[in-house]
């Protein structure tokens, strides 16, 4: 996969500079950048990271702080599970740029009520069914907390440059096609290194991060899995478009 004339720049100042920042519970530092690998977790387990709270900054928080509208779907996957996705594009949170999509938490009812309402519904590129919302729905939508973040990142990362910026993983995990997935429960963050295309970096609430089946039995993940959450919160894999 082609990759930005920036990459070499970027992918050295990944290398190099200050160590990965350890916050404790509670702890949130305002004096350093909101980078991908900056997270802080508070009394209460939420994960703070990019500006984002987990569980309580809404789409329309994340929109002011990464200054991007998002584009807001509903999909459902072949067996029908639905999950809400705000697409935020190109955003460069700390400096580091990357592309960011964001799941949002709403009541059942609420996904069933407006995949009724909606305007259009077309195939994905992974199959799963892609459904634009109703102009109400989505103002309603703006207002829905966020309870993951994926952070796909421009520049190619390696195992050198995750364990320089992110720390020692408690477990890494193997799968085909060479990919690896390094685990950080404490922070509710999954690394996915890809030697053939992009990485990812995925955050979920701590306390949930053994939903993210299946993780909680040590199995790899199959190739190109990510995680998509039902607009309730639940947990369902799929196929990275």
């Amino acid at each position: 996969m082609s990759r930005s004339s920036g990459t070499i720049r970027l992918f050295a100042a990944l290398a190099i500079g200050l160590a990965p920042v350890a916050c404790t519970p509670g702890e949130t530092p305002s004096d350093a950048p909101a980078t991908p690998w900056k997270t802080a977790v508070d009394q209460e387990g939420r994960l703070t990271v990019m500006g984002v709270t987990l569980g309580d900054t809404t789409a329309a928080g994340a929109m002011g702080r990464f200054n991007a509208e998002p584009e807001i779907h509903l999909f459902l996957d072949a067996a029908g599970a639905p999950s809400l996705e705000a697409y935020f594009g190109k955003v460069s949170p700390g400096g580091v740029a990357g592309t960011l999509i964001a799941n949002l938490r709403v009541a059942p009812r609420w996904g069933e009520a407006a995949r009724e309402r909606s305007v259009k519904t077309e195939q994905a590129a992974n199959g799963d069914r892609k459904i634009t919302l109703a102009p109400v729905d989505y103002r309603t939508s703006l207002a829905a907390p966020i309870v993951a973040l994926t952070f796909i990142p421009s520049v190619q990362l390696d195992d050198e440059i995750v364990r320089k910026r992110f720390g020692a993983p408690e477990k890494v995990l193997s799968a085909a096609g060479g990919v690896s997935y390094w685990l950080y429960p404490a922070t509710g963050t999954v690394v996915a290194i890809d030697p053939q295309g992009k990485e990812s970096v995925q955050y979920v609430m701590p306390a949930r991060f053994d939903e993210l089946a299946p993780l909680a039995t040590g199995g790899a993940f199959p190739e190109g899995t990510s995680f998509r959450l039902s607009p309730s919160g639940g947990v369902s894999d799929r196929r990275r478009p």
